[in-house]
């Protein structure tokens, strides 16, 4: 199939452009036009034209606090002396610890069953439906969450929780690519990075609640399983929402039902105009997409030209792991108490962490949609690296002075993180996928930044711990040294898909454009744009029957 071709796959409810006629326009270009008409508006604009489509993102926003609040729930609980005295172990000074293989475990095994999740939900999430499968997955928390507020012992606990993780894992790729399809042009970037966000909230609730409950007698386990019992009203309030909202329309454009995805359109959209003309670009960016992709595997990850887009965007999640955010998310506030402070006062200092990390996820907003997600990236990276080798350096030094700085440094970690490289994984993974593959590259990357965060969950404890090598807050400079490293690829690969549609950044990558050009190369939409003359199917439009050859393009 040829451009030309693929460009006009398109169903007969595609509206002409106004003002031109069917002789002065094809269809290809006629979605182009779209496109920049979408993306010419103000994002305030984009909500007043399409509020509908705003409550439909918001409802699957509110569906992974769920899961990140949950996610945290198992790390925070460490810090919870009532939970360390119920179930783990007293020391000689009369404290209680939760024996690092407990710890590893807790937080490793619900790691592994989420990734087996994620590749199950990827799958799921094709077949069935993003807003169906997400939904299933969420009635299901309230059954595994009764079993973490049940246990009796830490076997029982670890057995809930790995259930729990499984259902987390399963609906969270599908809520990513169901907000990349749902949201309108202009506020497509916003609310990608914003998916970030939730990764805040979620564990900034987890804090609130623990601080308000933290001075509760040493025996109320009601000090803990408060933060389990809360899950069930975020899972309450998700089930309802998922029921009003309706399926992603990209879904059913790629099953073929094009009836049907012009109907989700008309209802998130609200005018018949409009889901014609979302429904043409879907139709054209699917179509062009399929030309070279004969089918949607975890295969075509790596082949069909796909290679580049699934290393960058494995690359975006990967660099979480191992720029020290595992870390800092699980053990500031225990670090907080090895080094003499109360249990409430660890806790204030976590809740004005989490302030700053909240701070830095608006930030990202701004940040990453006027620099872009390649400088964003960098520079994100190397602040984390500076501080990463503050905290170490602060821990190495004696006396008060440097104990209070290595604090300062650990809550402005979050701020720093989500500011930069931490918004932006889900923005690059879903802007750099093809349609048909973006719930599937999601779940990759994921899957691959929750192996390296498993394989962190069972060494920390034994690096960390009192009991063990206790290095405390000398093991940022492990992190210090993998963010080095991250700098370096991403100065050499980041790609810059700011102010881009699917479709330009399909054109993009089967031009075999070089990843650190991306911002200066000029696209179709570009050149129409700019007034450049355009021919649709001239040697001027890209071949989109090429196929990336094996080599590494820099």
């Amino acid at each position: 199939m040829s451009s030309l071709e693929a460009e006009n796959k398109l169903s007969p409810t595609a509206s002409p452009i106004i003002g031109a006629s069917s002789n002065d326009v094809d269809l290809g270009t006629a979605a182009r036009l779209t496109e920049i008409s979408e993306s010419n508006l103000t994002r305030w604009q984009a909500l007043k034209k399409y509020p509908y489509a705003w409550f439909c993102v918001s409802g699957m926003i509110w569906t992974l606090i769920l899961t990140s609040f949950e996610s945290q729930a198992g790390g925070v609980v460490f810090s919870i002396s009532q939970f360390r005295k119920h179930y783990g172990q007293e020391l000689a000074d009369g404290s209680y610890t939760l024996e690092a293989k407990w710890q590893s475990m807790l937080t490793g095994i619900p790691l592994a069953a989420q990734i087996v999740g994620l590749w199950i939900g990827s799958t799921l999430s094709d077949r069935f439906g993003r807003r169906l499968v997400a939904w299933c997955s969420v009635m299901c928390t309230f059954a595994f969450v009764s079993v973490e507020f049940t246990a009796k012992d830490i076997q029982a606990f670890v057995a809930g929780k790995t259930m729990n993780g499984l259902c987390l894992g399963i609906m969270q790729p599908g809520c990513v690519s169901y907000i990349a399809d749902v949201s309108p042009q202009a506020l497509k970037s916003s609310a990608t990075i914003l998916t970030n966000f939730t990764f805040v909230i979620g564990p900034m609730i987890c804090y609130f609640i623990n601080y308000f409950l933290s001075d509760r007698g040493s025996n109320d386990t009601w000090a803990y399983k408060a933060l389990f019992a809360s899950q069930w009203g975020f899972a309450a309030v998700s089930v309802v929402w998922l029921v009003f909202i309706p399926e992603a329309p990209t879904y059913y454009v790629i099953k073929g039902q094009h009836d049907k995805a012009k109907a989700a359109f008309m209802k998130i959209l609200g005018d018949e105009n409009a889901a014609n003309e979302q429904l043409q670009i879907i139709e054209m960016t699917v179509a062009e997409s399929q030309v070279h992709a004969k089918s949607t595997t975890y295969k075509d990850l790596v082949t069909n030209g796909n290679l580049r887009r699934t290393l960058i965007s494995v690359f975006a999640f990967v660099c979480h792991p191992f720029c020290g955010v595992y870390f800092t998310g699980s053990y500031t506030t225990y670090y907080f108490q090895l080094l003499g402070y109360s249990d409430k006062k660890s806790f204030r200092f976590t809740l004005g962490s989490q302030t700053i990390s909240l701070t830095g996820c608006i930030v990202a907003m701004f940040i990453c949609n006027h620099v872009g997600r390649r400088t964003a990236m960098i520079w994100g990276l190397i602040a984390l690296m500076i501080n990463d080798l503050l905290v170490g350096v602060c821990t190495v030094i004696d006396g008060l002075a440097a104990q209070k700085t290595a604090v300062a440094f650990m809550m402005l970690y979050g701020g720093v993180y989500n500011a930069g490289a931490g918004s932006l994984a889900f923005a690059i993974a879903s802007e750099n996928a093809t349609s048909a593959l973006r719930t599937k590259t999601v779940a990759m990357g994921w899957t691959w930044e929750n192996m390296f965060g498993m394989m962190w969950s069972f060494v920390l404890p034994y690096i960390f711990n009192p009991d063990e090598a206790n290095l405390g807050g000398k093991t940022m400079f492990i992190f210090f040294g993998f963010s080095v490293i991250l700098v370096v690829i991403a100065y050499l690969f980041q790609t810059e898909t700011i102010g881009r549609s699917y479709d330009e950044v399909d054109e993009l990558y089967v031009s075999r454009v070089p990843m650190r050009h991306f911002a200066s190369y000029k696209t179709k939409v570009d050149k129409i744009n700019s007034g450049e003359q355009f021919e649709t199917g001239s040697t001027k439009g890209i071949d989109l029957e090429h196929v990336e050859k094996p080599e590494t393009i820099v």
